[in-house]
C-alpha cells in the first residue's frame, strides 16, 4: 500500500550544497544548513504564506507576470471574498468591467511594464470611447490602483509598480471635456404618488417604508422579523449586511409608528425569511386577477392549471436593489411619469429630516459617520429659505 502524499511541501536536503530546501508552488526556496533551527523557522514560515495565498500550484515570478494574469487572480481573489460573506456585492459588476477594458487593452502587457502614461491612456480610452462621467472614471482608476496594490500585497508585483500608478491625480471639473453627470436629488411627493398607483402592493409598501425611515434600497429589500428589535415604541432594524460593515459599524434603523403599520401587514411571514419577497407578491397578484374573474369555474382554465412545469425564471425570495428599481421604472412607464429611482428616496428622507431637525437628525438617520456626507444627502429647504428671505425682506 503507497504511503499517503503530505499535505505540505517537503522540507529536503540538498546534497549538493548541504542546505535545506523546500519546492513550493513550483520554486526551490534554499533555507539554510540542512537540520538546523533557522532553517525549520524559514520552512514553516514559507509554507505558512503558501496556506495564506491558498496553497497555489503554481506561480510566475512578480517580473513574468501579465496584467491579464494578475486581474484573473484578482478576480478569484474577489469571488472567494463574496462566497465567503455569502452575501451578494454590489463591487463585483464595476470590477469586472474593468477588468475586461484592462485585460483588452493591456492584457499581454507584463505588470512591470504598466507604468503611469499607460493608466492615462486607459483613462482617456474612458474618456473618449467609453463616454463615462468624470466621478464613474475617476472610481474606475482608483479600483485600478486597487488590483495592483493588492497584487503587491500578494508578491505578485513590485511596490515599486504601485507607487507610481499613485502619482496619476483624479479628474478635475472641466479637464478634458469630461462628462459631468448630473447630481442625484431627492424626488417630490407628488411624482411619488403618481407612481405607486401603478406598482404591486409589496413594492408600494417597499417605496412608503424608505421614503419613511430614509434606509438604503438594499437595506429594504432584506429585511427580515429576525433583524427587528420591537422592543420599544420605536422599532430598531439592524440589517445583517450592509455598506459599512466591513468597517465595523453598526447600521440601526428606526421605524416609526407609520413604518410599524406597513410591517404588520407582513406579520405571517416567518422571522428568519424576508419580508418582501416577488414571489409574495406574485401570489398576491394571481389572487387579485381570481377575484376579478368573470368567467365562471366550471368553463375556461381553473386557477393553477395554465402554469409551466418549468419555466425560465421563478420569482424570487427577495428583491434586490436592481429588482427594486426595475419594478419603480416599468411603474412610470405605465403612467407616463419620468423614471426615477430607489435611491432618490433616501434623499427625499434625508431632506425632510433636516428640515424637522436640521443637520444631525438628518445624519444618524441615514448612519452616516460624518456630517458632509449627510449634506450631500439633504438638499437645502428652498421653500424654507424663499419663507426666510420673505420675513427678513
Amino acid at each position: 500500500m503507497p504511503r499517503p502524499r503530505s499535505r505540505y511541501p517537503q522540507y529536503r536536503l540538498h546534497r549538493h550544497s548541504g542546505q535545506a530546501v523546500v519546492t513550493i508552488a513550483g520554486h526551490d526556496h534554499y533555507l539554510g544548513v540542512h537540520d538546523s533551527e533557522t532553517s525549520h523557522q524559514a520552512y514553516d514560515r514559507l509554507v505558512m504564506e503558501w496556506i495564506a495565498q491558498g496553497r497555489p500550484r503554481q506561480t510566475r515570478r512578480a517580473r513574468d507576470l501579465t496584467v491579464a494574469e494578475l486581474c484573473a487572480a484578482f478576480w478569484d481573489y474577489r469571488k472567494a471574498k463574496r462566497q465567503a460573506n455569502g452575501q451578494p456585492s454590489g463591487e463585483l459588476a464595476p470590477v469586472k468591467s474593468i477588468i475586461r477594458i484592462l485585460r483588452k487593452r493591456y492584457g499581454t502587457t507584463p505588470v512591470a511594464d504598466f507604468r503611469p502614461k499607460s493608466l492615462k491612456a486607459l483613462r482617456l480610452f474612458m474618456i473618449r470611447k467609453m463616454k463615462w462621467s468624470r466621478k464613474n472614471i475617476n472610481r474606475q482608476i482608483l479600483r485600478v490602483r486597487h488590483i495592483f496594490r493588492w497584487g503587491a500585497s500578494e508578491d505578485l508585483c513590485s511596490h515599486r509598480t504601485y507607487r507610481r500608478l499613485t502619482t496619476v491625480q483624479g479628474l478635475t471639473v472641466g479637464e478634458d471635456n469630461v462628462r459631468e453627470k448630473p447630481p442625484v436629488i431627492d424626488v417630490d411627493m407628488a411624482t411619488v404618488n403618481a407612481t405607486v398607483v401603478y406598482l404591486p402592493p409589496v413594492a408600494r409598501d417597499m417605496v412608503q417604508l424608505q421614503l419613511l425611515t430614509g434606509a438604503r434600497p438594499d437595506e429594504i429589500c432584506s429585511l427580515r422579523w429576525i433583524d427587528v428589535d420591537r422592543s420599544k415604541n420605536v422599532w430598531r432594524y439592524r440589517p445583517r449586511q450592509h455598506k459599512n460593515k466591513h468597517r465595523g459599524i453598526e447600521r440601526i434603523i428606526f421605524i416609526g409608528r407609520k413604518g410599524q403599520r406597513i410591517l404588520t401587514r407582513y406579520l405571517d411571514q416567518p422571522a428568519e425569511s424576508f419580508c418582501f419577497s416577488p414571489a409574495k407578491s406574485e401570489q398576491l397578484r394571481l389572487a387579485r386577477i381570481h377575484r376579478q374573474r368573470k368567467t365562471p369555474l366550471k368553463h375556461g382554465n381553473r386557477p393553477g392549471t395554465n402554469r409551466r412545469a418549468k419555466p425560465q425564471r421563478k420569482p424570487g425570495e427577495r428583491y434586490t436593489a436592481s429588482s427594486y428599481r426595475r419594478a419603480i421604472h416599468r411603474a412610470c412607464c405605465a403612467g407616463k411619469i419620468a423614471p426615477w429611482s430607489p435611491n432618490q428616496l433616501r434623499h427625499a428622507a434625508a431632506t425632510k429630516a433636516r428640515e424637522i431637525g436640521g443637520l444631525d437628525a438628518s445624519q444618524a438617520i441615514l448612519g452616516h459617520q460624518h456630517a458632509r456626507m449627510a449634506e450631500t444627502y439633504a438638499h437645502l429647504n428652498e421653500r424654507k429659505a424663499e419663507e426666510v428671505m420673505r420675513k427678513i425682506g
